[in-house]
């Protein structure tokens, strides 16, 4: 199996995401080559058809028996380990519609009637972490799908960024335990890649003119809460990050420049609280460390409240 030539699955609405696997479950994440997850093994089965093999977790997509407790309309994909190359379960074997050569089509269970793939109902955008069910409703470019050998697709990776301040240049924003830390500068570490969203909250602004946007890490598909209610003097939290759900929560807007590139991170909605490298009063004297929290404390002039967030060469 590992010898075995693998594809990249994507889907007609985003060709920036490929399909994957993430906590169990399959997901589309933001298109990155050198990520085992996002490369599968098709391989054709006697009588038709083909099972679909992650080569990150040696497991084969399948049809679940049972329909979405949450959506009666839809069915799950499940993820079975099965021996590669033997008779295979009859859900885990897939179809194409025959709409020629180099072009998106619908991917149906054979077993399913007219099941296909589509990304999780309601979802008009491509995001990370968007999980992939079976339904036999409405065709859309949400559910078209193209197999492109790795060999031929010249995979582009979608631009992320990494966010860091003046407090201390070579250290990144990162996810640990499920935490927003700081971390030495390490370009091949995926949870210090994040995104702006501005697409989620386009018409919003602060009080001062500035535009909203979330801040989305690439590898959890969570962006940065604020719990301003709390006042300030707390840790920021993680949200799973939902463009179809507008939170307050998640926005976030920049100052002006404060030198050098450096600009103020605020909560929209209270523009004198922001993020503070050193939210925890007891770490002023020790300065930025690995592993030290993010968090929030009003507006100062300091180093630690001037933040960059540049793309990640």
């Amino acid at each position: 199996m590992d010898f075995k030539p693998t594809v990249r699955i994507f889907c007609q609405l985003s060709e920036d995401y490929s399909l994957s696997i993430r906590n169990g479950k399959v997901v589309l994440a933001l298109a990155n080559p050198q990520d085992p997850f996002q490369h599968w093994i098709k391989e054709e089965v006697d009588g038709g058809g083909f099972t679909l093999f992650n080569k990150g977790t040696a497991q084969a997509m399948k049809r679940s028996p049972n329909i979405s407790p949450v959506n009666k309309q839809v069915i799950e994909v499940l993820l079975i380990s099965m021996p590669f190359g033997s008779d295979p379960d009859p859900d885990a074997v897939w179809i194409e519609s025959n709409e020629g050569e180099n072009t998106f089509t619908a991917v149906f269970s054979k077993h399913g009637d007219t099941q296909r793939f589509r990304l999780q109902p309601h979802s008009w955008l491509a995001y990370d972490g968007n999980t992939v069910l079976l339904t036999n409703q409405d065709i859309g470019p949400y559910q078209k799908w193209k197999f492109v050998p790795y060999n031929e697709d010249r995979v582009v990776c979608p631009k992320t960024i990494k966010i860091y301040c003046r407090e201390k240049w070579d250290y990144n924003l990162t996810i640990r335990d499920d935490t927003v830390v700081f971390a030495r500068c390490d370009r091949a570490d995926p949870y210090q890649h994040w995104r702006k969203e501005y697409a989620y909250c386009q018409h919003l602004k602060d009080e001062q003119g500035f535009r909203a946007f979330a801040i989305v890490n690439v590898a959890t598909g969570k962006a940065i809460q604020h719990g301003i209610s709390q006042g300030f003097g707390y840790p920021v939290s993680l949200l799973p990050f939902n463009p179809m759900q507008l939170e307050e929560s998640l926005l976030w807007t920049e100052s002006d420049d404060q030198g050098s590139g450096f600009k103020k991170i605020k909560v929209r909605k209270n523009i004198g609280v922001g993020l503070d490298a050193l939210f925890d009063r007891d770490w002023m004297q020790v300065g930025l460390q690995e592993g030290m929290r993010l968090g929030i404390w009003r507006d100062v002039a300091a180093k630690s409240h001037q933040w960059k967030m540049e793309e990640f060469f």
